[in-house]
């Protein structure tokens, strides 16, 4: 499974919403979870890209994320969408992301993003994030 990372430092911007759906033109078929409190998620069994949306603002996100890595498939795509910079819930499921993407704050490009996950590449550009996807893609 590939996995994207995107932070969105603030989540009321607009623009950040839009950054996000731009991001996911890019795909010709995902299905979209919303995460925020909930405990479980019902998966699709059809489901080539995988975005659990505000999975850091769920109730059990350890389980949600268990669930998804029990029933994905190796070509399978996971964008996680969280709101904090140094989340440490994909390293604990053993997961790692092939890129970061950061919407709505270049300045924390600066800083290291993820002590639990500091080779991680982080960009502010949708370009480059689905080039570095697409490259591990190919992997």
């Amino acid at each position: 499974m590939n996995v994207m990372r995107v932070t969105e430092f603030d989540s009321a911007d607009a623009a950040i919403d839009r950054s996000l759906f731009q991001l996911l033109e890019h795909f010709s078929t995902f299905c979209l979870i919303e995460c925020r409190r909930q405990s479980v998620i019902q998966i699709p069994s059809e489901c080539p890209v995988l975005v659990l949306n505000n999975l850091d603002l769920a109730r059990d996100p350890e389980t949600i994320l268990g669930s998804v890595i029990a029933q994905s498939r190796p070509q399978d795509v996971l964008i996680v969408v969280d709101h904090q910079p140094d989340n440490w819930l994909l390293a604990s499921a053993g997961l790692r992301p092939v890129v970061h993407l950061v919407l709505g704050s270049s300045d924390h490009l600066h800083h290291k993003l993820s002590k639990h996950q500091p080779d991680v590449p982080a960009t502010a550009s949708i370009t480059t994030a689905l080039a570095c996807l697409e490259h591990a893609r190919a992997a």
